[in-house]
C-alpha cells in the first residue's frame, strides 16, 4: 500500500531497527516451526530416521528454536517500548503486543518441551 501511494515509512533509526528485528525473528520462528513439522513428518514416515540420519536437523532446530523465540520476545518488547515512547498509532502497538504474546507462547513451548540443547535423549 505504501509503495503504491509512494508514502514514506514512518519509522526511522532505532524504531526501524526494532521493527525489522522483530520481523526477522518472526520469520526465523516460522522457519523453526516448519522445520519441526517436517521433522515430525519424517519420523512418521520412517521411524528408523530417529537417532540417525536426521540428527543434524534436530541439532539445528534445537539451536534455532530458543534463539528465535527469545529473540522474538525481546525484539518485540523493544519495538513496543519505542512505539509507546514515540506515540505511534494503536495498530503498531497492537502488532507489537501480539508479537510479544507469540514470543511468550513460543518461549514457554520451547522450555516446556525441552526444544533446546544438544542432548539426544529420545
Amino acid at each position: 500500500m505504501r509503495r503504491s501511494y509512494k508514502a514514506e515509512f514512518a519509522l526511522t533509526e532505532r524504531s526501524l531497527l526494532a521493527y525489522r528485528l522483530s520481523r526477522l525473528f518472526a520469520w526465523l520462528v516460522i522457519g523453526a516451526v516448519v522445520g519441526w513439522v517436517a521433522l515430525i513428518a519424517a519420523f512418521t514416515q520412517d521411524l528408523g530416521a530417529v537417532g540417525g540420519p536426521l540428527d543434524w536437523l534436530i541439532n539445528l532446530l534445537r539451536t534455532i528454536t530458543p534463539v528465535a523465540s527469545i529473540g522474538l520476545l525481546v525484539a518485540s518488547a523493544w519495538h513496543l517500548l519505542l512505539s509507546i515512547q514515540n506515540k505511534r498509532r494503536w495498530t503498531m502497538k497492537l502488532g507489537a503486543i501480539l508479537m510479544i504474546f507469540a514470543g511468550l507462547v513460543l518461549t514457554w513451548v520451547t522450555l516446556q518441551y525441552h526444544l533446546y540443547g544438544y542432548d539426544m535423549v529420545y
